[in-house]
């Protein structure tokens, strides 16, 4: 789990067919885009105006984000409770997500964690196959151990890749 969230901690990286444009993490880039107005230099060296990108919810529609579908999921199913809260905290609480557990342990604890609900009669009338499954296809595993920091690239570095890229593209 945690080669793949350094895949999306790099400060930048290297786009385009080989290579050749040096780009900011796009996952910052595109949670900031919406909220900073900014000058930014690109190779050129020319600066140019960032603004705010819109959702405007034409292309898509209006999601609901995947954390509030969780809080839904977890609310009718009765999780949210006192009673909840603990069967939550003693299920998860049995396994420490570090570097072998993965997606299939997660869905057996979600698994273990409904029936358990169900037993204790904590779902709400309002419960269905939906917040089952939203729970199932929303609800990440436990990054506690990963480490999340930005991982800084040099120039330097990106350059020589970029030279590579390109080399390999042209067949040497």
């Amino acid at each position: 789990m945690q080669e793949y969230a350094d895949n999306y901690r790099k400060a930048h990286d290297l786009e385009g067919y080989a290579g050749e444009y040096i780009f900011p993490n796009s996952e910052e880039y595109r949670r900031e885009s919406q909220l900073y107005v900014d000058i930014a230099a690109y190779e050129d060296g020319v600066p140019v105006w960032n603004t705010p990108i819109k959702n405007d919810g034409i292309r898509f529609g209006h999601l609901m984000p995947a954390s509030l579908q969780i809080i839904e999921a977890l609310h009718h199913l009765g999780l949210t409770t006192t009673a909840g809260l603990v069967a939550t905290a003693e299920v998860w609480g049995k396994l420490t997500f570090r570097a072998k557990e993965d997606h299939q342990d997660a869905c057996r604890l979600t698994e273990e964690l409904i029936a358990r609900a169900i037993a204790e009669k904590l779902p709400l009338e309002t419960a269905s196959q939906e917040h089952v499954d939203t729970l199932h296809h929303c609800w990440q595993i436990p990054m506690y151990s990963i480490d999340l920091r930005k991982i800084v690239v040099p120039l330097a570095e990106l350059r020589e890749r970029q030279e590579a890229m390109l080399w390999a593209e042209a067949g040497y």
